[in-house]
């Protein structure tokens, strides 16, 4: 049913979301910014959910957030040059079955992330798997990478792990509960 209806709605901005696609809905974007959302910057769910994203940037939200990017429940995602900046606890979060395959990947932490313990960059869980290739984890003051559950999946070839702080403990990649990490060529500073 096709609805023509545009008018305001009482729901409009409630979740604050950059861009939603769920449902196995397909997303293609070239040269996007998004910037000054108050939730997630992108959020990916649901089998047959598909999402190619070239050149795409999430510049930081309005406040801090709980994560950048989500995506799961079986969505899938090819990443090329893409950026996720921004004051989070978690920058991209793949989990629940979805699938991403990312080159010239960046996610930078900001504001909160550099000052919380449990702060981390990405985090592949609860069957997840992330395939990357010239990966970039810069202030990763609570962590770099986070891999859990036997299920979870992280390939990184030619990436960088750095922290410039020492005030607070931080791990470039921790790999726990039967989580498959595979690492090539990785620089962990």
């Amino acid at each position: 049913t096709l609805v023509a209806d545009n008018a305001p709605r009482a729901s409009d901005g409630l979740y604050g979301r950059g861009i939603m696609v769920q449902g196995g809905a397909n997303l293609e974007v070239t040269g996007v910014v998004v910037a000054g959302h108050s939730d997630l910057g992108l959020y990916l769910s649901g089998v047959g959910t598909k999402a190619s994203l070239v050149e795409f940037v999430v510049a930081g939200p309005a406040a801090s957030v709980a994560r950048l990017v989500s995506i799961q429940a079986e969505a899938e995602a090819d990443l090329q040059r893409v950026a996720l900046r921004g004051d989070a606890l978690l920058g991209l979060y793949v989990g629940t079955g979805a699938s991403v395959s990312a080159s010239d990947l960046r996610i930078e932490g900001v504001g909160v992330a550099e000052v919380a313990e449990t702060a981390r960059l990405l985090e592949v869980s609860r069957g997840g798997t992330l395939n990357g290739s010239r990966v970039v984890l810069v202030a990763a003051q609570g962590g770099g990478a986070l891999v859990t559950e036997p299920s979870a999946r992280l390939l990184l070839r030619d990436a960088l792990i750095r922290s410039p702080h020492t005030a607070l403990p931080g791990r470039g990649v921790e790999a726990n509960l039967g989580a498959v990490v595979s690492l090539e060529r990785v620089l962990v500073e």
